[in-house]
């Protein structure tokens, strides 16, 4: 039997251990041994790491966001460096479309680490003195939000286990008080980060903005299990829940109450050149209430399939997002996605208003189109191939709740568009197919 060992590590390892005799001196040539190959392996972790390091700047580059050192220090086996983060305007943008966004957010991340045999431990946390972190600190003078993420990259198991940790906090000052309950995040992932599993608890958040109102988080949890498909990082499942979320605005006599939402989402035959995902969300209660009227929304589920979504277009859409959200590269994407068509099913949206039941399920497609016209053509397609089967019942209380909408309601069952049973529960079955839209059997349009 012969043995092939390509590792350089491997090697230098064994030319120091073969033919060493257990006697005083073989123990002696053991002990200094082991210690020139402890030496040997932070060494070669060391500039293994900073080599990581240096491509994972160069290949984070994209028009979302840049990275770039400000400074460094580097001893033997340890190092100091402060990273530079800007996030562009245009993607700022993107996640808060409703506002105006003038300028790019910068950030700076402080990174320190230690080299041991195949082993970095690395300390992060974000410098509060310089950036947006410090616009936002100034206003709330000597005080502080105590964090720190920890990362140890196993070079042996190409591995990375990260924590974050952020500490209860109170920030306040004349206008606003901000109360961050504790906040903790684990994943252990491969080298790069594209794959392994991430849990994420928020405790608490309330924002008491006085005159503008209060805003209360509590008790929000992900799970997830992440992968890499063809460059994509993506969550190949997940489980999210947040126990409640509130606002009140007492001045508008404004409030809105959620109560435990549960979110689960998964893909899967993610091999194959179509991909499906699947997502299930369930709801306990929503109260809205104003000054004109108020809302009870309960018991709501939402569970859908989505099925022959283009691979090659989910990743390219993904991609192009990333290269500051370029209109063409977006166009090219979604005619990858269109040319395969896709079609799903909605296995259950359930919801109670008012006391007033709404159950309902179907399913639906958009067959292939190839045309290079995405606005009026596309159009056109959508509205002759388009087509979906949908089931639709309302309990019988819906004109002693909403009165407004009943002589609407009950025209419809006077033209059969709707049936009502016996109680005067009512149901009808929504059908488009090559243009055509009919309810209960009768033609709509």
């Amino acid at each position: 039997m012969s043995i092939s060992i390509k590792s350089p590590i491997l090697l230098e390892i064994l030319s120091i251990f073969i033919g060493i005799n257990m006697t005083k001196n073989g123990i002696i040539g053991l002990s200094a041994g082991a210690i020139a190959v402890l030496s040997a392996l932070t060494f070669y972790t060391q500039s293994a790491f900073s080599s990581q390091l240096e491509q994972a700047i160069t290949t984070s580059q994209n028009g979302q966001a840049k990275i770039s050192i400000e400074s460094e220090a580097k001893g033997l086996l340890s190092g100091t460096t402060q990273y530079k983060v800007t996030f562009s305007r245009d993607s700022l943008q993107q996640l808060a479309p409703t506002q105006q966004i003038d300028e790019a957010l910068e950030l700076y991340v402080n990174h320190s680490y230690n080299s041991y045999p195949l082993l970095v431990a690395s300390e992060f946390s974000l410098d509060l003195t310089k950036g947006a972190a410090k616009d936002f600190m100034a206003a709330f003078p000597n005080q502080n939000i105590e964090h720190l993420m920890t990362v140890n990259t196993n070079l042996l198991t190409q591995s990375q286990t990260t924590a974050l940790s952020i500490k209860p906090t109170t920030l306040k000052n004349d206008e606003v008080t901000v109360t961050l309950g504790d906040v903790s995040a684990t994943s252990e992932t491969d080298l790069s980060f594209k794959s392994g599993d991430v849990k994420i608890n928020f405790e608490k958040l309330v924002l008491d903005l006085g005159n503008e109102g209060l805003f209360n988080l509590n008790s929000l949890a992900t799970t997830a299990t992440i992968g890499d498909l063809d460059g994509m990082v993506y969550a190949k499942n997940s489980v999210m829940s947040l126990a409640n979320v509130s606002f009140v605005k007492e001045a508008h006599q404004v409030s809105m109450d959620m109560t435990d939402l549960s979110m689960v989402s998964s893909y899967s035959n993610e091999q194959s050149e179509a991909i499906s995902g699947k997502s299930l969300v369930s709801i306990a209660s929503i109260n809205v209430n104003n000054a004109l009227a108020k809302y009870n929304v309960a018991n709501t589920t939402i569970d859908m399939t989505v099925n022959n979504i283009d691979k090659a277009g989910l990743v390219a859409i993904d991609k192009a997002s990333k290269n500051g959200s370029n209109p063409s590269e977006i166009m090219d994407a979604a005619k990858l996605i269109l040319a395969r068509g896709i079609d799903g099913t909605i296995n259950t949206l359930n919801t109670t208003v008012n006391d007033v039941n709404l159950t309902s399920n179907g399913t639906f497609a958009l067959p292939s189109y190839t045309g290079n016209d995405l606005q009026g053509e596309l159009q056109r397609h959508f509205m002759t191939q388009f087509g979906f089967d949908y089931s639709v019942n309302l309990s019988n209380n819906y004109g002693e709740v909403f009165p407004q909408f009943a002589p609407m309601i009950d025209g419809m069952t006077a033209q059969g568009f709707v049936k009502a049973d016996a109680k005067g529960n009512l149901s009808t079955v929504i059908k488009m197919d090559a243009g055509a839209i009919t309810a209960n059997d009768k033609r709509i349009r």
